[in-house]
């Protein structure tokens, strides 16, 4: 499953000889060692509330821009939004038909982080059509939404958090830990309300 019907097909000899370095990467220890710290340096810049850096135009993988986009209203003004592994482009095509079947947009009272907290699948436009616009600092709209492994270094990523703080969300990551989203029902017992990230001063450095 490496390709859709109209993606050329790879380049096998430049593959062949990845696949060969890897190999050898991983009979190494030092070499495996190596690219396992560096895949762990991570440069940071400096950002403030009314200073956002992330940029449009990430490029995602074709299937993530095949992901399913889910609008559900449940009534009572909540209403959610799950967006997988969309990108830019998955996004802006379901906040059109979302449009044009009078569905209303940035008032929603749950918001997934797309794949991970990834920076390639938002940006600021994109958010803005979705979400609203940046809101006074401390505002609080919705609640979002972050799945990523306990182990991950790179996601969620500070940058694209920070990003939805700014338009209005209440930040939850899971990373590692198992947490629900409910209403209509009391707390159960057993339950105990989730920590929301903090707006990160410092964000990561584009590459």
């Amino acid at each position: 499953m490496t390709q859709f019907d109209k993606t050329p097909d790879p380049d096998q000899v430049l593959l062949e000889s990845l696949h060969m370095w890897l190999a050898k990467a991983s009979s190494n220890p030092f070499l495996a060692l190596l690219e396992k710290a560096t895949a762990k340096v991570q440069k940071w810049m400096p950002e403030s509330w009314s200073q956002e850096r992330l940029k449009d135009g990430g490029l995602t993988s074709a299937s993530n821009e095949t992901s399913v986009v889910m609008y559900t209203d449940c009534g009572d003004n909540r209403r959610i939004l799950l967006t997988g592994d969309a990108g830019v482009n998955a996004l802006r095509w379901a906040g059109d038909y979302a449009k044009s079947i009078n569905y209303p947009l940035q008032q929603f009272s749950f918001v997934q982080i797309p794949h991970h907290g990834s920076r390639r699948n938002v940006g600021p436009t994109v958010l803005n059509y979705l979400l609203g616009p940046i809101q006074p600092e401390g505002t609080v709209k919705f609640e979002a939404f972050v799945s990523a492994p306990k182990e991950d270094d790179m996601h969620p990523r500070r940058i694209v958090l920070n990003a939805f703080m700014r338009r209005g969300g209440q930040v939850i990551a899971t990373q590692g830990d198992h947490k629900i989203y409910y209403g209509g029902f009391p707390r159960r017992d057993e339950y105990s309300d989730a920590t929301p990230l903090s707006f990160a001063t410092s964000v990561e450095e584009y590459d």
